[in-house]
């Protein structure tokens, strides 16, 4: 866990690095702001257990709104309403998500930042293919779920080697990169994103359990901490019940009242521990955006 001193250094760079972005380079502030916040969430998320102080996040999140104030007055009405209305459908499915143990409170702030902070990017700044006014935290949303796709069975399969089979799907992630750079290099570009997306969501698929195990700990209930994303779904029926008849309310998050009912009971728990750091593939799906653009759109490229 990051100290007290460690927390305050993190917030006074965003809020400082904002301020001497607004009056150096305020055409940029957008993108060096949002930046800067993804960058520092980023660190939370793989260095201090996924836990981003409450304080960086409301601070953040306001100044995401005051960037969007901003640059609000140079934007038409209907686009201005757009982004609102995708902001408080990010807080609803967010909160919905939370709720049931599936994501993070930070994790919709954080897409809730991006929408704000710069609500578009049409011209990306290597492949300058026109962005046609698509909000850019859409973008983000589609990059990171293309990009997590490809990363996580490399990772576990290539890295992490939990088939066993590690040269074998090195040759594999060989012969299919191989493949997609040949499609690329030939314009079919949407027929070498889909190949590269259809082989890694197989091997997701294929091993789903065994990448779930790898995510996933047995804990008591007194080793549960707050807000621990418990894995609902992975609870044989005695032992929810036996939870439920303690804490009705349970859903899959543990928050204090469910810490208090269920602290005495004799049960091991399934816990994700060691999931996906999301904050850290927003920032990664974010860079991706600005750089290239909404990868739906290469074919027109």
């Amino acid at each position: 866990m990051f100290s007290k001193k460690m927390n305050l250094f993190f917030l006074i760079l965003i809020v400082g690095i904002t301020i001497i972005a607004y009056f150096i380079y305020k055409q940029y502030i957008n993108i060096i702001s949002l930046f800067i916040i993804l960058t520092v969430f980023a660190i939370y998320d793989i260095f201090n257990n996924r836990e981003i102080p409450d304080h960086i996040v409301y601070i953040s999140f306001v100044i995401s709104f005051i960037l969007f104030f901003i640059s609000s007055a140079n934007l038409p009405l209907y686009f201005v309403i757009t982004i609102l209305i995708i902001e408080v459908l990010i807080f609803l499915i967010g909160f919905f998500s939370y709720s049931k143990g599936k994501l993070g409170a930070g994790d919709f702030f954080e897409l809730g930042i991006i929408n704000l902070a710069l609500p578009y990017f049409n011209n990306p700044i290597i492949l300058h293919i026109y962005q046609i006014y698509i909000p850019f935290v859409l973008n983000v949303i589609f990059n990171t779920g293309y990009i997590v796709s490809i990363i996580i069975p490399f990772y576990y399969l290539v890295i992490q080697n939990i088939s066993k089979k590690r040269k074998t799907y090195i040759l594999l992630y060989a012969l299919i990169f191989f493949l997609f750079i040949t499609l690329l290099y030939f314009d079919f570009y949407m027929i070498s994103l889909i190949l590269l997306l259809a082989f890694s969501l197989y091997l997701l698929i294929k091993y789903a359990n065994l990448i779930k195990d790898k995510m996933v700990f047995y804990l008591m209930p007194n080793e549960l901490e707050e807000d621990d994303m418990i894995a609902y779904n992975m609870l044989d029926n005695q032992t929810l019940e036996l939870i439920k008849s303690k804490y009705p309310k349970f859903s899959g998050r543990a928050n204090k009242d469910l810490l208090f009912a269920i602290k005495d009971l004799n049960i091991k728990i399934p816990v994700y521990r060691y999931g996906i750091p999301l904050a850290f593939y927003l920032l990664i799906g974010s860079l991706f955006s600005l750089l290239f653009g909404n990868l739906l759109l290469l074919p027109i490229w």
